[in-house]
């Protein structure tokens, strides 16, 4: 039941069947949404009557915003020793239950609600009582369905404003939202959301925002094609159902100038823009591959040793790694040779047969484990010293496949 006053007779006192102004306003609040009870809010006596009214637990809209109101007890002040009294029992525009007690009078009327009050009951007080019975509380809930109205035209509405904005939207399973009839639809199943119809365009990165974020999780014990996931690990996608595979995240560094390397055979950072050529890792597992070409070298038999760590401060392992290189100018038709290593320092041998010629280029490809994070710095020592220059496009990128103890990913058996 909701907004109802009683007939003369039913209430305690006829007084109660009087419809006052007040009452009327609050009915007009509610019937126009914005002061209004959606929900519960019903106001009972206690089991064992005494001065506390029951307010069961409902929702309402106070200005316009909903509010989730718990069950609880009110309480109504004493009473006059001589005279009767109303008071209101509202939810303020706080969305807590509150008391608007009235003044006694031999002709009472009840009070003035406090801006945005949502009323949900008026309760008489006869003088000198002391407990509150049904017959004294009346039910003036203006009962409003969440029901939104429709427009008077098509696209003629809007839902919420700028400066009235709805709060959360709660939709059943299987809720549809359903865009110009249908030309594009986001479905709800279980645990899904799908879209269907068009694409979904997501916005720009800025210097502070990403276009979409993942979080990190547990994968699926089996994918679904087509499905995108992400562990503390790697990103993954899977184009045919279980069938998982790593999706390549590199890190690279190539030279859009040229680096002129100091006279001597220490070991030196190949790449210095950004400045220190330097890459942080965290642990895991990474392939890596990296080109260089260097010219002005010394005519001096040999060439030079990589270095994977350089100055880096990571601790690498399990390194495995083939060099294969060029000792001659460009454009030279000329045996490649190389060697394996399995070192993260300088190699001690020259990365390819030692020759005269000026220009080298050599080419490395391998893995490695970083078992604590830290940073390297791909590096390159000269066999014989000379005012070396590290050319245009030379780059080193790599990816991580997966944690330290990673064996496989995919449908390997």
């Amino acid at each position: 039941m909701a907004w109802s006053l009683p007939d003369v007779g039913e209430g305690l006192n006829d007084v109660q069947s009087v419809c006052f102004q007040e009452y009327m306003d609050a009915l007009v609040d509610g019937i126009s949404g914005k002061n209004c009870v959606l929900s519960g809010c019903a106001c009972t006596p206690q089991g064992s009557p005494d001065m506390t009214v029951a307010v069961a637990a409902g929702e309402v809209l106070s200005n316009g915003a909903l509010f989730s109101v718990s069950g609880g007890n009110v309480t109504i002040g004493a009473a006059d020793g001589t005279n009767p009294r109303f008071d209101l029992v509202v939810v303020n525009s706080s969305g807590t239950k509150a008391v608007r007690a009235g003044t006694a009078s031999a002709t009472p009327k009840p009070p003035a609600r406090t801006a945005n009050d949502v009323l949900l009951a008026v309760v008489y007080v006869p003088a000198s009582d002391t407990t509150i019975a049904g017959n004294q509380i009346v039910d003036l809930r203006a009962m409003r369905e969440y029901l939104i109205n429709l427009p008077k035209s098509d696209d003629g509405a809007a839902l919420g404003s700028t400066s009235l904005k709805w709060a959360d939207l709660f939709l059943a399973s299987g809720g549809v939202m359903n865009w110009n009839s249908g030309n594009v639809t986001l479905t709800h199943a279980a645990n899904l959301l799908t879209i269907a119809g068009g694409a979904l365009v997501l916005a720009a990165c800025t210097t502070s925002l990403p276009s979409m974020r993942l979080t990190a999780g547990t994968l699926q014990t089996t994918p679904g094609a087509g499905d995108i996931e992400m562990d503390a690990n790697c990103i993954y996608a899977t184009t045919d159902a279980g069938n998982r595979g790593v999706v390549p995240v590199e890190h690279v560094i190539r030279a859009d100038a040229t680096r002129t390397f100091t006279s001597n055979t220490n070991q030196q950072a190949i790449f210095n823009s950004p400045t220190n050529g330097r890459l942080t890792l965290e642990t895991g597992v990474y392939e890596f591959e990296c080109l260089v070409s260097m010219d002005t070298m010394s005519a001096t038999s040999g060439n030079g040793k990589f270095s994977l760590l350089g100055a880096g401060t990571a601790t690498l392992a399990a390194i495995l790694y083939l060099t294969n290189g060029i000792d001659a100018a460009l454009d030279t038709i000329t045996a490649v040779s190389g060697v394996v290593e399995v070192t993260s320092t300088v190699a001690a041998t020259n990365m390819a047969t030692a020759a005269v010629g000026t220009v080298f280029t050599f080419w490395v490809k391998g893995t490695f484990e970083v078992s604590s994070g830290g940073t390297l710095i791909p590096s390159f020592a000269q066999t014989t010293a000379a005012a070396a220059v590290v050319k245009i496009g030379s780059f080193f990128k790599c990816r991580r496949m997966g944690s330290t103890s990673l064996v496989s990913v995919g449908q390997w058996d």
